[in-house]
């Protein structure tokens, strides 16, 4: 089954040939009808990955216009979305001692 990602090429329709991520930014209405017909007409709710279901949901929270069609899926994301890695804290007698030169 087909599963696209952010950076994949949309295989058929009116933006055939262009990635998901340059549909989005261009017409991010269409994702957002596409996934909700591909579910109606044949129960297909993994068509896209959870992390661009989660930018539709997040775009239809944010779109008035949007909202009154469509309702966001919540589709659980199994990665973290975050392009950074998240710090480490050090325990604070270790930032402590180190912040004074004792280790």
């Amino acid at each position: 089954m087909l599963r696209l990602e952010l950076t994949d090429k949309l295989p058929f329709g009116k933006h055939k040939g262009q990635t998901v991520e340059e549909i989005y930014k261009q017409d991010a209405g269409y994702l957002v009808w596409l996934r909700q017909k591909r579910k109606d007409d044949n129960g297909d709710t993994t068509f896209f990955s959870p992390e661009v279901s989660a930018l539709l949901d997040m775009t239809i929270r944010e779109s008035s216009h949007l909202a009154r069609r469509y309702k966001p899926w919540d589709v659980p994301v199994t990665t973290d979305l975050r392009t950074e890695p998240v710090p480490q804290e050090r325990p604070p007698e270790t930032a402590y001692g180190g912040m004074w030169g004792m280790m």
